[in-house]
């Protein structure tokens, strides 16, 4: 999962913005949906506003970066009723990508950023080399918005997958601290993985390590079904299992198929 991420979703990540909106809690991006067709993103959620910021509302669009590979795409979209979005946006990059997205009130960032991991499929390119042009109708490519400040990024290092017996799967990723002071903190941690069933039973318990010479993710090896997949960052004390304090995928369930793999990405938040 080795991306290294560049200016554009830098500028998303760093937390040490000033706020826009005055007094109150920072702005909060949630993602509701992110869905995937071909090169196209699709991505739904909502805004929550302190009172103060509300009083701007029609100046308060959602800044939003694809990340990968060395590269990066910016776009942006409106707020509807209910401090609601819905955006899609045609990439040109593939594979394994970072989904940053961050409120901007009156040109200014503010808050934190959400993330999440997703896959897009790789571009199509013709005999020549050159990727296929997008689609009809399709926006332009996005201009560039900030200067090259890229924030400390370390990638988790991928564990070894071991034999998947039938009825199996593995569930593989990392536990990443993301945030902090200007450029910003995207670095692969230590940590207790905890994987409970949607009623919270913990099936799992696996702890990573971070050392000068080695940087762990996480294999796990699940019965097929649906799980939630949080960390804690203090190992296993007592007779009980920690308590996560972050999670993969917003807390919400995570599908762990038969026989195959998924990827997962535990982000935790710098106060």
């Amino acid at each position: 999962m080795g991306l290294v991420l560049v200016s554009l979703a830098s500028l998303l990540v760093a937390s040490g913005s000033a706020q826009a909106a005055g007094a109150g809690a920072p702005p909060r991006v949630m993602f509701s949906a992110v869905a995937t067709e071909g090169s196209a993103v699709t991505v739904t959620g909502n805004v929550l506003l302190p009172p103060s910021a509300r009083y701007h509302k029609r100046r308060v669009v959602v800044a939003l970066a694809l990340a990968g590979g060395g590269q990066s795409e910016a776009f942006t979209a409106r707020l509807s009723l209910g401090e609601r979005f819905t955006v899609t946006h045609t990439t040109k990059l593939g594979g394994t990508l970072r989904l940053y997205a961050r409120a901007r009130i009156a040109g200014r960032l503010a808050g934190k950023s959400a993330i999440r991991a997703i896959t897009v499929q790789q571009p199509v390119t013709d005999p020549s080399g050159s990727s296929t042009p997008p689609p009809p109708g399709s926006p332009p490519p996005p201009s560039p918005e900030a200067p090259h400040f890229p924030p400390h990024y370390v990638p988790c290092t991928p564990a070894p997958r071991g034999t998947m017996a039938p009825g199996m799967g593995q569930l593989t990723g990392g536990i990443y601290m993301i945030g902090g002071p200007y450029p910003g903190e995207d670095v692969c941690i230590s940590g207790t993985v905890v994987v409970t069933t949607p009623s919270g039973e913990v099936v799992a318990t696996v702890r990573v390590g971070v050392t000068e010479a080695s940087t762990e993710g996480f294999s796990i090896s699940l019965p097929s079904g649906s799980y939630l997949v949080g960390a804690a960052s203090e190992p296993a004390t007592g007779s009980g299992p920690p308590t996560p304090s972050c999670f993969a995928n917003e807390h919400q369930p995570i599908s762990v198929p038969s026989e195959g793999s998924v990827e997962v990405v535990i982000y935790c938040n710098i106060a």
